[in-house]
């Protein structure tokens, strides 16, 4: 199945004008998960699309923490790093919010960002002013701040859940990748999720910064507790709402013994397989949804395969595994629902090119 090819329009963003506008293709799809799984798209339509030199930071590639959502039925938010901007569907800026800063309302260096189910709150992680700041999106005002008051060595992601704040990361002071934040006093519980114990693993060298990098992965909430998916190696777990592992389950994507593709010297470090997750969900009390890229050696990586995979909630085991109609990297994936989800796409190679897409399609 292949997507129709779709007509870009062309504009220049007076958001960052001291910056050289390059040619950067922004549009926001939608599909149908049926594109991947049974069944065939008979039509689609974009219903979103921008270009210009809106995403600042870099100039071959998106900041990190740069990622988009549509909302509020017919807007797209994108976190540009250290602020908000808010496009309509004709790709009109409607509101910007949060500058650089230290001070309340300000972001340092945003990591990632969450956003309620109601959509009336929208709390980003500051990692460089270690803190969560929370605003409301539909007004773009400040709300409060979160104080992390422990060191974390890296930040990976930004979730609700129940009447906590969870976040990926890592710990300085436990092994773990999951730290819970309580909602109302906005004081750090516990941590869930052990890392790789390196101390079995036989390689000599491993520092901070490769444990960072390679210790990394997803969260997702499910009818019985949540879904907690490692990069390295690729594991899935499964707990309860009482934190107790219901099962785990080790996929055969990375050839075993894992430890093998991993090369380590005391200034850098190789890895010859990498499946990293780009989205985890729960589609319905039977079934979840993992993507990932294909793990291939990095000198290689002048295209990207992606896929999807289906897989049973009760066990964790593979029901099927497509690949995603997509060339070039994904930079962004979040299922929106059973039948649709969002794509943002780098077409080109790994580096040094410079046209970016976003797309939201429906069908």
């Amino acid at each position: 199945m292949s997507i129709r090819s779709e007509k870009i329009v062309y504009r220049y963003s007076k958001l960052t004008p001291a910056i050289i506008m390059k040619r950067i293709k922004f549009a926001a799809m939608i599909f149908s998960i049926s594109s991947i799984f049974p069944g065939t798209i008979l039509s689609q339509s974009i219903i979103f699309e921008k270009l210009g030199s809106f995403l600042s930071g870099y100039e071959h590639a998106f900041a990190p923490g740069a990622s988009a959502q549509y909302f509020d039925t017919d807007k797209v938010i994108v976190l540009n790093r250290d602020h908000f901007s808010v496009y309509n569907n004709s790709g009109d800026l409607i509101n910007s919010f949060g500058t650089q800063g230290r001070g309340p309302g300000d972001i340092g260096r945003a990591m990632s960002y969450s956003m309620s189910e109601n959509e009336n709150l929208l709390m980003v992680l500051d990692h460089q002013n270690r803190r969560i700041s929370t605003f409301n999106p539909k007004e773009g005002s400040f709300v409060e701040t979160y104080p992390i008051d422990y060191t974390v060595n890296a930040l990976h992601g930004l979730y609700f859940w129940h009447d906590y704040v969870t976040i990926t990361g890592n710990h300085q002071d436990n092994n773990a990748l999951l730290h819970f934040h309580d909602k109302s006093s906005k004081e750090y519980e516990f941590s869930v999720g052990e890392f790789i114990d390196w101390d079995i693993t036989g390689i000599q060298f491993v520092s901070r910064s490769i444990q960072n990098q390679l210790n990394s992965g997803k969260f997702a909430k499910t009818d019985q507790g949540y879904l907690l998916l490692l990069n390295a190696p690729y594991e899935i777990r499964h707990y309860s709402d009482e934190h107790t592992l219901l099962w785990e389950s080790t996929d055969d994507v990375i050839p075993e013994p894992w430890v093998e593709h991993i090369e380590v010297t005391p200034n850098s470090y190789e890895v010859k397989f990498y499946p990293s997750l780009v989205d985890l969900r729960e589609l319905n009390e039977n079934y979840f949804f993992v993507h990932w890229y294909e793990p291939i050696p990095l000198e290689d990586r002048t295209q990207w395969s992606y896929y999807a995979d289906l897989r049973d909630l009760n066990d964790g085991s593979l029901i099927t595994r497509k690949k995603l109609p997509f060339l070039g990297q994904i930079r962004d994936l979040k299922a929106l629902g059973v039948q649709t989800y969002q794509v943002i796409v780098q077409e080109g190679s790994n580096y040094g090119f410079d046209e970016y897409r976003m797309k939201i399609i429906e069908e």
